[in-house]
């Protein structure tokens, strides 16, 4: 007898990031830049089956799994709950309720050829000029960031890296050219005091 308000969106920045259809588990990732408190949050799939979550605190920038089944990796920095439903690997609709009955995030999928795993391709709407896709993928990242979004970061931390090195060549260059600029000029006086005096 829940009634959910579809249609009136929560502001809180926890996002739904990957479904592994396969293994029947999903994650959410916490965008907010700080903690929050997921108790009495629900979830509902396509068959209006429920899960409400209940003492789970997701730090920011953590990963909290939803899974079915008790074979599922589990990693330390991530927080776990097990659900009583499982997921389609044709089609389904996941979503994500706070404790005021608002939705913070839903994502439905229709899948031609079943892998293993429907994700973002980054965690954000945008990321350094990379929009957000979907995509259905071989492998799963349940628990991580998934490899598209870590291989941008590591571009960016070697574009960083090589900007960093060419302001460290221009700063020496120009020290350099402070430095032998008045020293050249100091030669050239030198040299024309000696040609006055012989």
């Amino acid at each position: 007898n829940i009634k959910f308000i579809e249609n009136k969106p929560s502001e809180i920045e926890v996002i739904i990031n990957e479904i592994n259809y396969v293994d029947d588990c999903f994650e959410i990732y916490n965008r907010e830049e700080k903690e929050v408190d997921l108790s009495g949050w629900t979830i509902i799939d396509k068959n209006k089956n429920h899960y409400k979550i209940n003492n789970l605190i997701l730090n920011e920038g953590h990963f909290a799994v939803f899974h079915s089944s008790d074979t599922v990796h589990k990693i330390d920095s991530v927080e776990y709950r097990k659900i009583g439903f499982r997921f389609s690997s044709s089609d389904e609709e996941i979503l994500l309720y706070d404790n005021e009955n608002k939705l913070v995030d839903k994502i439905i999928y229709k899948l031609v050829e079943p892998k293993k795993s429907y994700s973002r391709n980054i965690p954000f709407d945008e990321f350094d000029g990379t929009k957000l896709e979907w995509r259905n993928i071989k492998h799963s990242t349940i628990g991580f960031h998934n490899q598209s979004y870590t291989n941008l970061v590591g571009e960016i931390r070697m574009r960083e890296l090589k900007e960093r090195k060419r302001k460290k060549i221009i700063i020496i260059s120009s020290f350099g050219g402070a430095i032998l600029i008045p020293l050249l000029f100091f030669l050239i006086r030198r040299r024309r005091r000696k040609k006055i005096t012989s």
